[in-house]
């Protein structure tokens, strides 16, 4: 079966534009749509409607999904499960066959290499931050500082009461573990 999918939108001009798109492919290469998919991600296509030896027909590639990782993963189901496509506005036609298995190791590679650009880049800039004196990594107990700060004698009157340090921490809306922190660095005031 040839089939055509529209990714569904906010904006109903996109989708009538990937309509459009679509049906304009397929009367210039006289191919006949069984159907055309409204929905809003191709996971039901996946899973209830594709089947082996399938065409599915798309406006661009970016229907497929919002990520790199997300194309790469959708055209992995298409190879393995026998499945053609045909990216209109790109003009790609992944076949599951050896040349749609070059193009999927090439968009491997392409994530592979980003991958390894991302860490350089991050472990480069660290080091000139490190270099210039920068103090790197969350500063120490600040949000124990930002919410208990100023509550010691609140905490105090609390455990005259005879309140335990659970309910305490309920109360001030902190977990027992910062409650417990703030306790030890705090002794001598509570």
């Amino acid at each position: 079966m040839i089939l055509g999918y529209t990714q569904i939108t906010d904006d109903a001009g996109d989708i009538k534009r990937q309509n459009d798109m679509i049906m304009s492919y397929a009367a210039g290469h006289s191919i006949s749509l069984q159907t055309v998919y409204s929905l809003p991600s191709t996971e039901k296509l996946k899973k209830e409607i594709l089947k082996k030896g399938d065409t599915l027909i798309i406006s661009n590639i970016a229907r497929l999904g919002n990520s790199m990782f997300k194309i790469r993963d959708c055209l992995t189901y298409f190879m393995e499960n026998g499945i053609s496509l045909v990216s209109v506005k790109e003009a790609y036609i992944f076949t599951p066959d050896e040349v749609g298995q070059r193009m999927l190791d090439g968009i491997n590679l392409a994530l592979d290499i980003r991958k390894h650009l991302l860490s350089y880049t991050t472990t480069k800039s660290l080091a000139r931050k490190k270099a210039a004196g920068v103090k790197l990594g969350r500063a120490k107990n600040t949000s124990m500082k930002k919410l208990l700060d100023g509550k010691e004698h609140e905490i105090k009157k609390m455990l005259a009461r005879g309140m335990t340090k659970d309910a305490i921490a309920k109360r001030l809306n902190v977990s027992r573990t910062t409650l417990y922190h703030f306790w030890k660095k705090k002794k001598e005031v509570i």
